[in-house]
């Protein structure tokens, strides 16, 4: 298994999840050994070539990358997955698949809303375009440069934009 995500081709596929406070070291050092030995398991069954797991934004998402030997992983296997983090979500007690989407930095920490609290926080103009968001939509390792950008250039600017008045 690779040791970072950086070196896995391009065409990786990536999953990014977001967890609703973030990760500690202490809370991610357990759930990331599990997901590596789940990502080992896939490469001793041929399911892939290669894999790795990491966190990003700060413990605010978990980044699974995987190099499918097919075009992509199995419904059983992807389920293996969801089950897996479904089982740390319990243990833990932290949304981890159940976690709001929308992940942004507001005084300089990372974020997770869901949509409600997104437009609450633009109309109030604690979110702007200006501000750092996180496109965790993106599924493939060669798109990585596009997961930190701001709001003004990534999907969330669709949503809860203050209309502009009309003549």
């Amino acid at each position: 298994m690779s040791t970072t995500i950086s070196q896995l081709a391009p065409e990786a596929h990536l999953r990014l999840v977001p967890v609703a406070e973030g990760l500690t070291d202490s809370l991610a050092t357990p759930l990331l050994a599990v997901l590596r030995e789940l990502i080992a398991h896939w490469q001793n069954n041929r399911a892939i070539i290669d894999g790795a797991v990491e966190l990003m934004a700060g413990g605010a998402f978990i980044a699974i990358a995987y190099q499918p030997k097919a075009d992509d992983l199995s419904g059983c296997t992807k389920d293996q997955l969801a089950h897996t983090l479904l089982q740390f979500e319990k243990q833990l007690g932290i949304p981890i698949l159940n976690a709001p989407n929308l992940a942004v930095e507001i005084d300089g920490r990372v974020r997770l809303l869901d949509r409600d609290e997104f437009r609450r926080l633009r109309a109030e103009g604690t979110i702007n375009e200006a501000t750092i968001a996180y496109d965790h939509l993106i599924d493939r390792v060669g798109d990585l440069g596009r997961f930190r950008t701001t709001v003004g250039e990534s999907w969330y600017n669709r949503i809860g934009k203050p209309k502009t008045p009309t003549a």
